[in-house]
C-alpha cells in the first residue's frame, strides 16, 4: 500500500496533529514561497509608502480608512509669550498670567476642533485634492482632518504642541504650518476684537474726563474772579470751594493722562498680536518617517501572512486528494 503524507481523518473523525506535521513537511516550500512573498508585501505597505509615491495614492483610501497608515510629524512647539504685556481676551484678564495662558491654550486647542477652523484649514491645504475627495463630501474632510491634525497644550510650559499625520511629509509640514497660520489669525481677530471694545469704553471715559476738566475750567475761572473783585465779601468758604475744584480738577488730569496712555498701550497690543504664537523648535523631516502604529501593523499583518500561508498549504493538500479522489472513482 503506497504511503501518504495527506491529511486523512483518523478513526474519531479528527485529523491528527502528526498528519497536519507530515502535510507541512511535504508542501514545506508552498509554505515558504506564500509567506514570503506575503510578509513581503506587508512591510511595503507598511513602511514603503513614504518612497513610493505612486503606491501611496494608489492606497490613499486605504490608509484613510485605517487610520494606520499616518505618518506623524515632529511635533511643532509654540510658545504664548508675553501675554501679560501683549494682553489677552477679556474673558482671561481677571486670571493671573499662568491661569490666562492656561484658559487661552486650552481654547486656542479647542478652537482647533471647531468645523470652522478645519474647513478653512482643509482648504488652505488642498485637502479634498490630496485625500481625492469631492468639494461636497465636506463632512468626510472634516473627519479626515480632525483625526489627522492633534493640537495639545501643556501647562506647565504654556507650549502647545502641532502635529499632522499623513503618508506625506511635506504635506504634513504644510498642514501644521497652516495651522499655525490660522490659529494665530483666530487669536488676532478674538484680541482684536477685545481690544476694540476696550478702546471704545476708553474713549468714552476719555471724552467725560475732557468735559469734566471744561467744567471744573469754567468754575475756576468764576471762582477766581471773585476772589479779584470782590475781595471784601469772598471768604473762607468760598476760598476752599476754589481750593476744592483746583484738587479735583488736578486729579482729573491724572485721570485723563492715564486714560490715554492706556489708550496708546492698546494701539500698540494690537498691532503686537501677531507675536502671540512663536515657533520655539522646528522639527528635522527624516526621509522615512515611521509612526509607531506602522510597526504595530506590519506585526499584525506578517501573523495574518503566515496564517494564510497555512491555510494555503492546507487547502493545496485537502484539493489535490479530492482530485485524487474523483480519479480514482471515475
Amino acid at each position: 500500500m503506497q504511503e501518504s503524507y495527506g491529511v486523512t481523518n483518523g478513526e474519531n473523525g479528527k485529523i491528527s496533529i502528526i498528519q497536519l506535521i507530515l502535510v507541512f513537511r511535504k508542501r514545506w516550500k508552498l509554505f515558504v514561497i506564500t509567506a514570503g512573498l506575503l510578509i513581503a508585501v506587508s512591510l511595503t505597505l507598511a513602511f514603503g509608502t513614504a518612497k513610493i509615491p505612486f503606491l501611496g495614492r494608489i492606497l490613499k483610501d486605504v490608509f484613510l480608512s485605517q487610520g494606520a497608515f499616518h505618518v506623524r510629524y515632529a511635533s511643532e512647539q509654540a510658545l504664548i509669550q508675553s501675554i501679560k504685556n501683549l494682553g489677552y481676551p477679556r474673558d482671561f484678564q481677571d486670571l493671573s498670567p499662568s491661569a490666562a495662558s492656561g484658559n487661552l491654550g486650552n481654547y486656542l486647542a479647542a478652537l482647533t476642533k471647531t468645523s470652522t477652523f478645519q474647513d478653512n484649514l482643509a482648504a488652505g491645504i488642498s485637502a479634498e485634492s490630496h485625500y481625492g475627495l469631492k468639494m461636497t463630501k465636506k463632512g468626510k474632510t472634516r473627519n479626515i482632518i480632525g483625526t489627522s491634525l492633534q493640537v495639545d497644550f501643556d501647562a506647565k510650559t504654556s507650549l502647545l504642541s502641532f502635529s499632522y499625520e499623513d503618508s506625506d511629509p511635506e504635506f504634513a509640514k504644510k498642514a501644521v504650518e497652516t495651522a499655525m497660520a490660522l490659529l494665530k489669525s483666530s487669536y488676532a481677530t478674538l484680541l482684536d476684537n477685545t481690544v476694540e471694545q476696550e478702546r471704545a469704553s476708553l474713549e468714552e471715559k476719555i471724552q467725560a474726563a475732557n468735559r469734566y476738566a471744561l467744567e471744573i475750567q469754567d468754575k475756576l475761572k468764576e471762582t477766581g474772579k471773585d476772589r479779584v473783585t470782590n475781595p471784601v465779601t469772598y471768604d473762607n468758604a468760598e476760598d476752599m470751594d476754589h481750593m476744592r475744584l483746583l484738587k479735583e480738577y488736578s486729579v482729573n488730569m491724572i485721570i485723563l493722562d492715564t486714560l490715554i496712555a492706556e489708550n496708546t498701550a492698546l494701539a500698540i497690543k494690537k498691532n503686537a498680536v501677531t507675536d502671540i504664537l512663536t515657533v520655539v523648535e522646528y522639527p528635522d523631516v527624516s526621509d522615512m518617517p515611521i509612526a509607531p502604529a506602522r510597526r504595530q501593523l506590519a506585526l499584525n499583518w506578517v501573523i495574518m501572512s503566515v496564517l494564510v500561508a497555512i491555510l494555503a498549504v492546507l487547502l493545496a493538500e485537502f484539493g489535490t486528494r479530492l482530485m485524487a479522489n474523483v480519479k480514482a472513482r471515475m
